[in-house]
Formats: structure tokens, sequence, C-alpha cells
């Protein structure tokens, strides 16, 4: 035999072809002719699907919160039920014929399935029943019982065995099968036959359910004994059909069992982030964002920010121009392009539309979206949570005219070792009428006590929270802040004292790119900012790029 080359499926193959049979089999539930029902560990029923309704009489809401003993007939003993449970129990997994009754109280013989659904720890959480109506099959076995009584016309398979186990006669539907199968007597018989014909025999007890597969075809056999008590009555019924129906409910049992413990997991990456983002940072959290979106199957994650109008990224100027981004914005109903593997939500939180989040995967979506509604949720309200609300303020007026002019749409750098000019520029500012914002790492309550300021909001740079002053060393909430202030007050003036320490908290890199941004967006208003710096803190090349983002202010 030649040797192919052959290539195992990718995992984002196999995961493709997983998904898309979920769907398939998700659908079924609700299609299925046969009756299901979905329970809880005690066993209160959380769901049924149409057939249940159709065939039982009952409506979905009557049976909700209830046990599926409402269909217990009277020939379900109590031994059946250990029977059943036991096996359920230790196995997962139960089959077999029993009669149920419907609301009316007519009754329904069934083959029954019933799986024990267990999450990541082993531990049982739900049971997934379902239930073939056999009535049609329990009729016709009662019709093929009364006719094997002529074995000519019985379209089972019959035969009369002698204690050795010889064939003494056959029906015309053995004969049949043995002309479509290419085995011979020996092998359509069943195994161990001469003992099982003694056993009979001696006891004079029947045997049944002894089965056997010969070429695909199930045959279920039954030994009995002849009024003779030396001849024995062999009969065998096909049940290759109920074998097949069997397997595929056993695999559909798996399938939702796949679907469920798929649900659970999202529950939990929900449920983990709403804990996870409690008490952390912006950043922080942004960081814990990507990797949830990670989790639910997402390759990628983009957050952008409503800034009055206009749609930015947080680190970002630049608006965004996208169309169908703008058209969610604009209709605040999310996006779904399956070609693309894109999905844009509206970020709204109590109505307040705050932006929109993007999720990108390479993989195939499912049809239920819903869990990505609560996730962006999520992410809007930890958005709402960790604004830095400052509200604009004028401190009382002074006489005389303002010391210093400064240009409106400038950042100003003031190389200095104490921040004594900055603040003097500052407080002439904010005691002439201009809305000022004092972010500092210098304890608020001396800043205001030697500067006599009474009105103006302070944000201070310490990780030390107090209910007395709003406190950060987040870069971006504070970006966040600076433009929700400047856009409340359009003609402020911000003092932002305390690069030195921001740069120890994260790197001169990541502070300098927050001045970059953060003097571009003052370059498109009327507010001005105020940079006082140590030179002896950083190096020749550092000073250079800040002076290069920067107005570099002039003492004389």
């Amino acid at each position: 035999m030649e040797k192919t080359n052959s290539k195992e499926p990718s995992n984002e193959t196999t995961d493709m072809k997983a998904e898309e049979r979920l769907k398939i089999f998700y659908k079924s539930f609700v299609n299925s002719n046969d009756m299901m029902v979905i329970t809880d560990k005690e066993g209160t029923i959380l769901d049924v699907n149409p057939s249940f309704e159709r065939i039982y009489g009952y409506t979905k809401e009557e049976v909700l919160g209830k046990n599926p003993r409402i269909l217990k007939s009277e020939h379900s003993t109590p031994e059946l039920y250990k029977e059943m449970w036991d096996c359920i129990l230790q196995k997962g997994y139960w089959s077999g014929e029993i009669i149920d009754i419907d609301k009316k109280g007519e009754e329904h013989p069934v083959l029954l399935s019933i799986s024990a659904l267990r999450d990541e720890y082993g531990e049982i959480t739900h049971f997934v029943g379902t239930a073939v109506d056999i009535t049609e099959k329990k009729n016709a076995e009662a019709r093929i019982k009364e006719l094997s009584l002529f074995p000519e016309t019985n379209p089972d398979l019959v035969m009369k065995l002698d204690e050795t186990g010889n064939v003494l006669y056959m029906n015309p539907a053995t004969e049949k099968i043995m002309e479509t199968l290419p085995a011979d007597l020996k092998e359509l018989l069943p195994d161990n036959l001469k003992e099982k014909i003694q056993s009979v025999i001696k006891t004079g007890e029947p045997i049944t359910g002894d089965e056997k597969e010969i070429e695909g075809i199930f045959i279920d056999y039954t030994f009995a004994l002849f009024p003779d008590k030396k001849s024995i009555l062999l009969r065998g019924k096909d049940i290759t059909n109920l074998k097949k129906m069997g397997q595929q409910l056993e695999e559909y049992s798996r399938h939702l069992e796949t679907i469920v413990k798929k649900k659970t997991d999202i529950l939990k990456v929900l449920y983990d982030l709403e804990y996870l983002l409690k008490d952390v940072s912006l950043e922080e959290g942004l960081t814990i964002i990507e990797k949830s979106a990670e989790n639910l199957g997402f390759d990628e994650f983009v957050l952008l920010i409503l800034d009055e109008d206009t749609l930015r990224p947080l680190d970002k100027t630049e608006p965004v121009t996208d169309p169908v981004v703008l058209y969610v914005l604009k209709k605040r109903n999310p996006i779904i392009n399956k070609e693309s593997g894109t999905v844009w939500y509206p970020l709204l939180y109590r109505e307040e539309l705050l932006g929109v989040c993007g999720f990108v995967t390479s993989r195939q979506f499912d049809e239920d979206l819903d869990h990505l509604t609560l996730f962006s949720s999520q992410v809007a309200r930890f958005i709402e949570r960790r604004k830095i609300l400052v509200e604009p303020a004028v401190e009382k007026m002074v006489k005389g005219e303002k010391q210093y002019s400064l240009t409106q749409g400038f950042s100003y750098l003031l190389e200095e070792e104490t921040p004594t000019k900055s603040f003097d520029i500052f407080v002439d500012y904010v005691t002439h009428g201009i809305s000022g914002l004092c972010i500092t790492r210098t304890n608020p309550k001396f800043v205001k006590e030697q500067y006599s300021l009474k009105k103006t909001p302070f944000i201070w740079l310490s990780t030390l929270k107090t209910d007395e002053y709003t406190s950060t060393v987040d870069l971006t909430e504070l970006s966040i802040s600076i433009k929700d202030f400047i856009k409340k007050s359009k003609k402020s003036v911000i003092l932002l004292d305390g690069i030195e320490f921001l740069a120890t908290r994260s790197s001169f890199e990541e502070v300098l790119s927050f001045l970059q941004s953060l003097s571009e967006y003052i370059s498109l208003t009327e507010s001005i900012v105020v940079i006082p710096m140590s030179p002896q803190t950083v190096d020749v090349r550092q000073l250079k790029l800040l002076e290069r983002e920067m107005t570099l202010f002039n003492h004389s």
C-alpha cells in the first residue's frame, strides 16, 4: 500500500468545525421531534423544547420549576429509578424504555436518555433528558408478539435449536437476512451458544437482551424453552435503528454538555472581570479588559472614547473616521461583520454614550453574542467609575492687572529647581477670572494654605486615597480628567507639577507620550498648561525632547 502525505487539521480549523457543529445541535434542541428537558442538579426543570409541550400537553410555563416526576406513571417502580440514578451518577448516562403520562393522564411509552452535565471540576451542574416516543414501536412489537405464534410470517428471526445448538428450523425472515450477509449461520448465532442453551434448559428461565453485531447489523436475541423441555426457541430482533438512535442521542448529549460548559466559561469570564476591575487604575483595568476579551475568544480589543462629538483612542489625538464605527456611534447599535471578523459595540452607561469598543477575531462567530453586550456594559461602567470628576471654579478676583500673559493653546515648560515661578503664574491666572486645575505632587492642603486658594480643584499625584482630595498616578486617568476639565471650562489654566515623580512611576517615554498628546489637545483649545521641571532630573537628550514638545518659558 502506498503511503500518502496527510496533514493534521489545524486547531483553528478544528475549532471552526466544532463551533459550527455546536450551532447545528443547539438549533436542533428547538426543532427536534423528540421531547427534551433540561434540569438543574436538583432535578428542577429549567427548559423544555416545543416537542415536549406538543406530546405531553404541558406548556413550558406550567413545568418550569417543577420536577420531571410529574410525568411518572404507575409502571415506573422505585427499583427502576434507583437503578437509573445509580447508573447516571456512576457512568454519567442512562438509557432505557419507560412509560410516561401526559397532562391528560394518557400513557406514552418512550425511549428515555438522561445525561449528567459536569463543569470543569467534575461536579454535576445539569441533567439533559431526551425522550423518543415509541408508541408505534410498541404497537408493532405487540403485533410481532402475536405473529410469533406464526413463525412463517414473523418479521423477526425465529429459529429452533436442539440442546447442542444445531438449528432444527429457521423462518423465512432468518433465511432472508442470511442472504444479505456475507456471514455464515454460525456467525449469525449468539456467542457462547451452548452455555446459554444449557442454562435455559436447566433453569427454565429465558435469557433476554443478548446482543450481537454482524456486519453493522445489531440483533437482540431472546432464548426461551420449548414445551418439550429439550429444545430452544431463539428469536432475534433487528435493533440497528434503535442502536443508531441511542448513539445519536449520546453524541447530542455530549454536544449539549459542550454548549453548557462554553456558556459557563463565558459567565465566569464576565464574573471575574467585574471583580478584577474593582479598585484598579485605568491603565491596569484596560490590561484586564484586553485579557478578558482574549479569554472570550477574540484576538484584539479596541477602545475608543467619545471626546465631545469625536471618537478618539485613549492614547491618540487623531479622530476616528471609519464610517462603520461612526454609524455605531450614531445609531447606538452594534454592528457585526462576520466576513472581516469584527464586532463594534456602543459603550453605554445609564443611557450616556461614552464611546465604542471593537472586537476582532479570526474564528467563526457564534450567533449568540449577548455576552458581548454584558462585556461592553462592564467596560462602560469601569470607564465611568475611573473618571476623576473635576468641576471648574473661579477664585475671588484680586485688584490689579495680571502679571503674566501667556499665549492660549500653548504648553509651557518652566525649568526650575522649585516650582515657584510656575505657581506664581498659576495663581496670577486663577485670581484674575480664569478657571484653574492644580495637579501637584505636594499635599494640596499646604498649597491651598500657602496661596490662599479656596475654590480651585486639585488632583494629588499620590497613591494615597483620601476623602478630602482626588488622587491618582495613572497617566490615562490624568489625560481624561484634564480634557474633561478643559471641555467644561472652555478657557482655563492647568498646572502640572510632578512630572519627575510620574516618570519614576512609569517611564520617561510614557510621560513624554502623555505630554505630547496633551500638548496636541491644548493646541486646539483656549487653555494653557504650565509644567515646571528640574533640569537636573533628566539627561540632556530627555531635556531636549521635552523642550521640543513644549514652549520654553523665558524667565527674564
